[in-house]
């Protein structure tokens, strides 16, 4: 069995990757028109945010969730961290889809870009919200 450990590292270099790229998408659209460019910006938010919710559940670092201690992390058998992990990955995937489908109609209808903003903002705050009430010691 395979000891668990604490570290950020793998957080700390998902979170550079995921800027870097943010940041290249950002500069790689400068012909783009707003509405596009808030939307590809969005679209790319809502992947590294499951992305990063899939490499908790694969490496089953679930401490880096606010709310969820190492020690309690820890204690938990490796069935019940994956299962928590996943519930994160679900939801947060399930919004991400939605949001994705949203933004497809959003697009050819013509809606502001403000509008796509405060939508993205209140569907992940949902979801976020929920996800307090998950405990671990109910995987």
């Amino acid at each position: 069995m395979k000891e668990y450990k604490k570290t950020y590292k793998g957080l700390v270099l998902f979170l550079f990757l995921y800027m870097a790229v943010f940041f290249l998408l950002d500069l790689g659209t400068p012909q783009m028109n707003e509405k596009g460019k808030v939307l590809l910006l969005l679209q790319w938010a809502n992947f590294g945010i499951v992305l990063l919710m899939f490499f908790i559940y694969k490496t089953e670092r679930i401490y880096w969730f606010t709310g969820l201690s190492f020690e309690e992390a820890k204690r938990a058998n490796s069935q019940n961290r994956k299962a928590y992990a996943w519930w994160h990955v679900k939801y947060f995937g399930l919004v991400a889809f939605f949001y994705g489908v949203y933004s497809i109609f959003s697009y050819f209808m013509g809606f502001p870009a403000w509008w796509d903003t405060i939508l993205f903002v209140i569907f992940l705050g949902a979801v976020a919200v929920r996800s307090i009430k998950v405990k671990l010691d109910k995987f």
